[in-house]
Order: C-alpha cells, then sequence, then structure tokens
C-alpha cells in the first residue's frame, strides 16, 4: 500500500478530455474524489458524498510516489507565487479557514513573530 494523501505536483500528462489544466501546470491535489453523480455532488457540496474515495485508503493506492494519476476536476491550479512545499498544505489550511469563518469562531495565526487576530467582522 502507497501512503500519501495531502500532495501537489506538476502536470506531465493530460487526458484527451482535459479543459482545465496543461502540461507544466502546477497543482494541488484535492485526496477525496465523489462520484459526482449522487444529490450532494451535483449541489456542488461533494464533500458529503457517501461514495467518496481517498487516497491511501484501501483500496485506493496514495499519492507518496514520483508520478501519480488523478482526475483532473479535483487537482486545482496553484498561483505562480505559491512555493511548492507549501501547497500541499493549501487545501487543509482552506478547509479550516472557511470552516471557522462559516461559523463565526476567532482564531490565531502565527507567523514568524507576527501575532494577529483574525475574526469575522460582526454585521
Amino acid at each position: 500500500m502507497i501512503i500519501g494523501h495531502e500532495s501537489s505536483g506538476v502536470v506531465v500528462k493530460l487526458g484527451k478530455n482535459v479543459k482545465n489544466l496543461k502540461v507544466g501546470d502546477r497543482v494541488a491535489i484535492e485526496p477525496g474524489v465523489s462520484c459526482r453523480m449522487c444529490k450532494f455532488c451535483k449541489e456542488g457540496r461533494y464533500n458529503l458524498c457517501k461514495d467518496m474515495i481517498f487516497c491511501a485508503t484501501p483500496p485506493v493506492h496514495g499519492n507518496l510516489r514520483r508520478f501519480y494519476k488523478h482526475a483532473a476536476d479535483f487537482c486545482f491550479n496553484r498561483h505562480l507565487f505559491w512555493y511548492s512545499r507549501h501547497s500541499s498544505t493549501l487545501i487543509i489550511v482552506s478547509t479550516t479557514v472557511w470552516i471557522f469563518y462559516v461559523h463565526s469562531i476567532n482564531f490565531y495565526v502565527f507567523m514568524s513573530s507576527n501575532f494577529q487576530q483574525m475574526h469575522k467582522n460582526p454585521e
């Protein structure tokens, strides 16, 4: 069993129907691939799909290897300024921040020696 589920990489080959990426694109990989057919998937809430398949969850191998084939619609093009060493955590961080934002939870961000409180502005 190959491990690895939070990953990023560079596109080296594409399927003939892929339109959202090109060879050379740097991508962050969403480790879960949904069925795309259920009610939740069709509403854009694929995280609730009961048939979700995750990298590194048997019987599916993970992506901690030199080459990995993944569904193009679950690969997200990174901005040019985003360094490879940070992008594998992009999905984790963005999901966490979104949950805190939606539920109006205060949280703290530590960056180097800077300390700042971030919160949703009261309306």
